[in-house]
């Protein structure tokens, strides 16, 4: 698998892309191809397809994230969050740091379907072909590709180029702003075909956004196999819409009267429940109940069932908010995606009272130093204290060493002296070099001068 040769293809991809445009090569696929539609399998990977690092059990080569590490982690991950109907893909046994073994995987598990296989040795061939069966609907978004490369076949073990996940969304001419590159802009052909979401090699699993056919045309790739989670099987009822009475019991919320008050309750069969505490719908939305009514002083995460679904759900004034965010309970303070508590999250997270560090789900109090995530989109190590992503300059810890932060993050470009609450230390490439003994140039508070370190901290 040529993984590794995507970094640089990038910016190769991108001239070659622009000279077959202007030579009028390419030919075939223009803007008029729809977007991939879509499938439940979209649907119930969509969420774990976010920027962000994706924590130790990722199945990553190195420390750098192969595209198929990626894709893998995807569908773990959904698996780990009851999106793939109990099933969680195990691939233990396989090099799914590389395309080969991730296809190896999905061509020996049951849960998943080859729909298409093309390959003639030829790129633009192969794309034409590829956005042919996407406009006729046999691709579709949460398809997974694998791109093949000169010479391979479905069954062989030839060269398999890169992996990726097709998404609904129509390219706009950039790729996405989070791949350590900027915005390469790709050729004018490319633009309104369907995307995909990969990983390009990065660190800590980033979601990238191209052309779904720019591999074939810039000849990086000569062909393709596309696989699905088979409908029906382990996606069978992912998408009940939130308004359902599929809520484990059959009742809803009516305004009701008992014991001669008029308010919201449950009523199930036609009369009052007063003893239900749980989740119940109506036209209006999703409600927690307490004692058989509606709890309208309700906020913070509640357990129960919502669309059939056993979870700890986010309540804003007694109603189920399907939104992101930190919420709290008797328990702690947890991260909510889509209403849901996410245990299998690391990263950060806002709400209104900061920007926190969460760990397996739940805020981690306890955390001080530097920790790397995603904030604003932006990858980077950030300082924390108390669990919240301070805005600070300092010098602060990690297991790697003592790093120097502006603003919050940690700056690589520090040469020179930073300070914390112990003193000022030397440092090199952003980080504190504790061998440093003797003198250095630099300024302390504000001075420039000469100053003695010893064990690289500043002494008077």
């Amino acid at each position: 698998m040529k993984c590794i040769k995507r970094i640089s293809k990038v910016c190769l991809g991108v001239l070659l892309a622009l000279t077959l445009s202007i030579s009028g090569l390419v030919q075939g696929a223009d803007s008029r191809v729809e977007a991939a539609v879509l499938n439940s399998s979209y649907v119930a990977i969509r969420p774990y397809m976010k920027y962000g690092n994706y924590g130790s059990n990722g199945y990553e080569s190195s420390d750098y994230w192969s595209c198929a590490g990626w894709v893998s982690r995807v569908l773990y991950t959904a698996g780990l969050g009851g999106k793939l109907g109990g099933y969680i893909p195990n691939f233990g046994d396989y090099a799914v740091a590389s395309a080969s073994g991730l296809e190896k995987f999905m061509r020996s598990d049951n849960h998943f379907t080859c729909v298409a296989y093309y390959n003639d040795d030829y790129g633009p061939n192969a794309a034409n072909k590829l956005l042919s069966q996407i406009e006729s609907g046999n691709i579709k978004a949460g398809d997974i590709i694998i791109y093949y490369g000169y010479g391979a076949r479905i069954d062989n073990s030839g060269t398999r180029e890169h992996a990726s996940i097709i998404l609904p969304d129509k390219f706009n001419g950039r790729t996405s702003n989070n791949n350590h590159y900027g915005e390469d802009r790709w050729g004018r052909q490319y633009i309104g075909h369907p995307t995909v979401a990969h990983s390009l090699n990065y660190q800590y699993g980033v979601e990238f956004y191209t052309p779904i056919d720019g591999h074939l045309y810039v000849d990086d790739a000569t062909g393709y196999a596309v696989y699905r989670i088979k409908e029906g099987n382990i996606l069978e009822g992912v998408e009940k819409p939130k308004l359902s009475n599929a809520t484990k019991n059959t009742g809803e919320v009516k305004k009701a009267t008992y014991n001669g008050v008029k308010a919201w309750r449950y009523v199930k069969n036609g009369k009052v429940d007063p003893s239900y505490t749980g989740f119940a719908p109506n036209q209006y939305g999703i409600w927690y109940l307490n004692n058989g009514r509606v709890d309208f002083s309700a906020n913070g995460v509640f357990k129960g069932y919502v669309d059939g679904e056993l979870a700890w759900w986010y309540v804003e004034g007694g109603k189920v908010t399907f939104k992101d965010t930190v919420a709290k309970n008797q328990y702690g303070w947890w991260y909510v995606n889509d209403g849901k508590v996410d245990f299998s999250f690391t990263g950060f997270e806002y709400n209104k009272y900061g920007l926190w560090y969460i760990n397996s789900g739940k805020v981690n109090f306890g955390a001080n130093g530097v920790y790397k995530g995603y904030v604003d989109g932006e990858l980077a190590w950030w300082y924390v204290k108390n669990g919240e992503v301070t805005y600070t300059d300092t010098v602060a810890k990690n297991q790697y060493g003592w790093w120097a932060v502006t603003d919050g993050k940690v700056d690589f470009s520090v040469n020179g002296f930073a300070q914390n609450q112990y003193g000022w230390f030397v440092i090199e490439g952003g980080k504190v070099n504790f061998g440093v003994n003797g003198y250095r140039y630099g300024y302390v508070n504000g001075k420039y001068g000469i100053y003695k370190v010893k064990n690289g901290q500043v002494i008077k």
